[in-house]
């Protein structure tokens, strides 16, 4: 059987529930006092919400990569590099931070998910792009 205030599964003989104390049966006598489980967690209370800047640094880390390799579609070349670091940081930080997310309800999950996507857009561009220009170089040369 199972307790209805905790939903442990406990004996069929039971009169109170072991893990929390719950009368859940009836006994031929009353006993004096019932086993309470201590440090449980009460299943009544909300999980306090932890920091999660690391994936909210992720999701900053790929918008200024793009910025960055914007730019670098503009002025210069060394700014794929650039961007190209920066969108492996970002996919490093939202990972860290969707992992954080998932496992101690903390807030960005959203954004680490975004951060991370858009890390892995930027950081596939410029790997393409870096190709790209090796092979023109290496027909020019």
């Amino acid at each position: 059987m199972f307790c209805k205030n905790c939903g442990s599964n406990i004996s069929d003989d039971a009169v109170f529930c072991p893990n929390c104390g719950t009368q859940v049966g009836e006994g031929q006598s009353q006993p004096q006092a019932a086993p309470v489980a201590e440090n449980k967690p009460n299943n009544n209370t909300a999980k306090p919400q932890t920091s999660n800047a690391v994936g909210l640094v992720g999701f900053i880390l790929s918008m200024v990569s793009v910025l960055f390799w914007i730019i670098g579609l503009i002025a210069s070349g060394i700014l794929f590099i650039v961007s190209l670091m920066l969108g492996i940081g970002a996919i490093v930080c939202s990972a860290i931070g969707m992992n954080t997310a998932s496992k101690q309800n903390a807030p960005y999950r959203g954004l680490s998910i975004g951060g991370l996507v858009v890390g892995i857009v930027v950081v596939a561009i410029s790997v393409i792009l870096f190709i790209i220009g090796l092979a023109a170089l290496s027909v020019m040369f």
